[in-house]
């Protein structure tokens, strides 16, 4: 028997899934850290990218059970902290063909600390050599201190005649044209979604599985304690050469960081895996490595 997932406008997702542009709308994946501090163009929650011209936090958040202000009993949301004068939260959508010359629809919950006017934006970039990017904001909303859903409806503008270059994107902001999140506001946002269309769907919620494997296109760690017992040895003064493939095929290849505890550690990236060796060692003991992360952000 076939079996179908209803989402929560009653819609077969089998069907009609796939239409939310937004990785980790729901906010469940966390791989940095429930809790991460940064300035300009830092991530945070996977996908979720932070702008300040000072330091602020963004967290993992988590619902009560039982709290029906969001419908369905959702389990995570996304918060921006205090602590900044100038504060905002994008994403950044891989393509800067995403709903080029399309009317889009972006829902969303969200609720403050205190209430401000949000102004939303958008920036279709085209990439390292490609022609000069078009930012526009295009929505004012009020933001109170109870969770409201959003829904804005907009149209991009087409890129005809224009040229595409690596790594281009089409980025939405919360918070943009010179008006953002006061700095002793909290901000808190979930379920967001960005179709194409002119109609606001209902949230299409995704397995954690699903939703991790989208996100490790960017950015993924691989545990403490990689032993290199299988690598293979190249003198007998311990120096390890081997390779580990990512869990998922990367956006392109990484940029790499990571620790051994015996020598030297060296990487080499590609989209699918990353060549490890060691220089250096002191003995014959396995070498431990921690702290692997590979990032292919936008």
């Amino acid at each position: 028997m076939a079996v179908s997932r209803i989402d929560e406008a009653g819609l077969n997702v089998a069907q009609y899934g796939n239409r939310n542009l937004v990785i980790n709308g729901a906010m469940q994946v966390a791989q940095r850290g429930t809790s991460v501090s940064g300035s300009t163009g830092f991530y945070a929650l996977d996908r979720w990218r932070g702008y300040s011209a000072s330091s602020f936090p963004i967290t993992q958040e988590t619902f009560t059970l039982g709290q029906t202000d969001v419908p369905n009993e959702p389990k995570n949301y996304l918060r921006i902290g205090t602590g900044a004068a100038v504060k905002a939260v994008s994403q950044r959508i891989e393509g800067v063909r995403t709903g080029a010359g399309q009317t889009l629809t972006l829902s969303f919950y969200a609720k403050a600390s205190a209430a401000f006017d949000l102004v939303m934006g958008y920036t279709q970039f085209f990439g390292s050599g490609g022609s000069a990017g078009v930012s526009a904001t295009f929505e004012t909303l009020s933001i109170t201190t109870a969770w409201q859903k959003f829904e804005v409806t907009f149209t991009l503008p087409s890129i005809s005649g224009k040229t595409i270059g690596a790594g281009d994107f089409l980025q939405v902001t919360f918070a943009d044209g010179g008006t953002y999140i006061p700095a002793a506001t909290t901000f808190d946002i979930t379920q967001v979604q960005l179709e194409v269309g002119d109609t606001a769907t209902g949230f299409e919620h995704r397995f954690y599985g699903d939703e991790l494997a989208r996100c490790q296109r960017y950015y993924c760690e691989i545990s403490d304690g990689l032993q290199m017992v299988n690598f293979v040895v190249d003198n007998n003064f311990g120096i390890r050469r081997g390779s580990v493939l990512f869990p998922q095929k990367m956006r392109a290849a990484p940029t790499a960081t990571g620790s051994i505890n015996d020598g030297t550690l060296f990487l080499t990236t590609y989209a699918d895996g990353v060549q490890l060796s060691q220089s250096g060692g002191t003995s014959n003991s396995t070498p431990s490595i921690s702290n692997l992360t590979f990032s292919a952000e936008l």
